[in-house]
Formats: C-alpha cells, sequence, structure tokens
C-alpha cells in the first residue's frame, strides 16, 4: 500500500486535478489505518468533484474504519443520493446498520443491492447476517442457499454464519 500512496502522489505532482487520484489514494491511506490522511484526500476529490458518488462512498468507508459510524453513515447516504443505482453503498450502509445494532434498516438496503447487482455475493452474505439479527433462520438460510448458487463455499459461509450466531448471542 505504501507503494500505491508513492505512485498516487506521483500522478497528484503531475497534475492536481486528478480526482481518481486522490480518492485511490484515500482508500490507499484508509488500508494503512492512515485516516486523517485518507479523509483529507476524499475531501479533496470530492471538492473537485461534487458530485463523485465513489469518493463519498470511499469517505464513508474510511470513516468506517476509524470507527466513526455517524460520519461512515453519512458518507454513504451521500453516494447513494448522487446515484441511486449504486449497489456497493448501499451494502456498505449496511454494514453500518448491522453495527449499530439496526438490522431491520439494513433488509431493505440489501434487498436493492441485491436488485441492482443480482450476482452481488457479498450482499446475500450480509442479508443472511441480518435475518440471523432478527431470527429468522429461514430467510437466513434461503440467502446462504442463494449465495452458494453463486460459488460461494458452503461450509465456509456456514462456519462464518454459525461463528456470527455465536457472537451475538
Amino acid at each position: 500500500m505504501d507503494e500505491a500512496v508513492e505512485r498516487y502522489t506521483e500522478a497528484i505532482n503531475l497534475d492536481s486535478s486528478l480526482v481518481q487520484a486522490y480518492s485511490n489514494r484515500g482508500l490507499a491511506y484508509t488500508n494503512l489505518s492512515k485516516f486523517s490522511e485518507a479523509v483529507k484526500d476524499l475531501n479533496e476529490a470530492i471538492r473537485l468533484s461534487p458530485n463523485f458518488a465513489d469518493a463519498h462512498s470511499s469517505r464513508g468507508f474510511s470513516h468506517r474504519a476509524a470507527g466513526q459510524l455517524n460520519r461512515a453513515l453519512s458518507g454513504f447516504d451521500q453516494a447513494i443520493r448522487i446515484d441511486g443505482n449504486f449497489s456497493v453503498a448501499y451494502n456498505n450502509r449496511t454494514d453500518i446498520h448491522m453495527e449499530m445494532k439496526h438490522p431491520n434498516l439494513a433488509i431493505p438496503d440489501l434487498d436493492l443491492a441485491i436488485k441492482l447487482d443480482p450476482g452481488f455475493a457479498v450482499a446475500f452474505a450480509n442479508r443472511a447476517f441480518a435475518w440471523t439479527m432478527l431470527k429468522d433462520n429461514s430467510k437466513a438460510n434461503r440467502d446462504v442457499e442463494l449465495k452458494v448458487r453463486l460459488g460461494v463455499d458452503r461450509a465456509l459461509l456456514e462456519e462464518k454464519l454459525a461463528k456470527y450466531k455465536e457472537r451475538i448471542r
């Protein structure tokens, strides 16, 4: 990741209007747990291109990684306002709802993420976790089956679901 930061920095030094370079460097900083640098870059990407939904979503991701759930939620909300078809932003927003113990808010977002991208295996898994939190094992099992049809290893998924059930008890 340090190399990625260096490469994006070189690109920005050549052209300080490269929105994607700021956004990508922000994600690289997030992966290095350098959250203030990440948010600074993502803010710059948003300043340069206010309707760049991916930068808003990435800023939400960075805030989430830093444990700032309300700020993360705001970032994902803004990304969705800009691009109502951004399935990843809906999925990421559900992560916040789940962490905040509101799985009932996660289900509609996951339904929409799956509708927008029927092959989005992570969204099926997250919906199974949400149904598990809501104690609806039949719907959770249905999503496990759908994810397995998408090529995910059943044993691995069932193991993760069992660990998740233990964690939320």
